[in-house]
């Protein structure tokens, strides 16, 4: 027989009598024919590796539950007002993280999706609020409104489920949603029952979020920064947890080394 080693084991093959239905035989020779007629086509990928978006959603959400747990325990006495605080929690803890939660949507990420389109449409929420404080068409800030206990039950559900998530990443992340879940789940409790020992447990756990969201989001930006680890986060090698910095695989994205 001519030709390669292939062709000699198709002919040998063909050479076999083989039992088929004679229109299975004619479907399989006619999609043969037309992909042995079919142009080449040389296809172009082009690849748009993006910074981590989980950095800025972190660092949002330390900024939001930072001043609500401060201003909750009244560490800043006279500094209170909402007319203040709304410009920055709505415009950086809610705007800032709702832009990261949709670059993390771009990035396939989905922990970081659902955290900060969750905890960034609150942000934006309570800022309207203290908006409309200010301008009178709000009794009292949101925070002092029963009915906020209702945003921080669905945030405890979330955040829950955005714990487990997080166990696929790192030790730290885990940690804060884990941190943050509980804080929500106590102040859910204080809100919905006027208890302020609860409301206060809670302000007291989402200070503690603040300083872990900060930490957690300080070591991804050292990292795309110096390309190495520098700040400890406990990373888990097994996991197929994603860093987004730089592209591997999938657009913008590196897997945890």
């Amino acid at each position: 027989m001519k030709g390669n080693g292939r062709t000699a084991i198709r002919e040998k093959e063909r050479a076999v009598p083989v039992y088929r239905d004679e229109a299975v035989v004619e479907e399989v020779e006619r999609v043969e024919a037309m992909e042995a007629a079919r142009p080449a086509v040389e296809t172009h990928i082009s690849l748009q590796p993006i910074a981590a978006p989980m950095i800025l959603g972190l660092y949002a959400l330390a900024s939001g539950v930072f001043l609500l747990g401060s201003t909750t325990l009244g560490w800043f006495t006279g500094s209170n007002d909402p007319g203040g605080l709304f410009p920055f929690i709505g415009v950086f803890a809610g705007l800032a993280q709702l832009l990261a939660a949709m670059w993390s949507y771009r990035a396939r990420d989905g922990l970081g999706t659902v955290l900060h389109g969750f905890w960034g449409s609150l942000w934006l929420a309570y800022g309207i609020g203290g908006l409309l404080v200010a301008l009178g068409a709000l009794p009292s800030p949101v925070a002092d409104l029963g009915e906020f206990g209702l945003w921080l039950l669905i945030g405890s559900a979330i955040t829950l489920v955005a714990t487990v998530a997080a166990a696929a990443r790192s030790i730290m992340l885990t940690l804060t949603m884990a941190v943050l879940t509980i804080s929500s789940i106590l102040a859910t409790i204080g809100y919905l029952t006027d208890g302020d020992a609860f409301v206060n447990a809670g302000a007291i756990g989402f200070i503690a979020t603040a300083v872990l969201s900060w930490y957690v989001a300080s070591s991804l930006l050292l990292d795309s920064a110096f390309g190495r680890h520098i700040l400890p986060v406990g990373r888990f090698r097994s996991s197929r947890g994603y860093d987004v910095v730089r592209g591997y695989g999938e657009p913008g994205v590196t897997p945890y080394e």
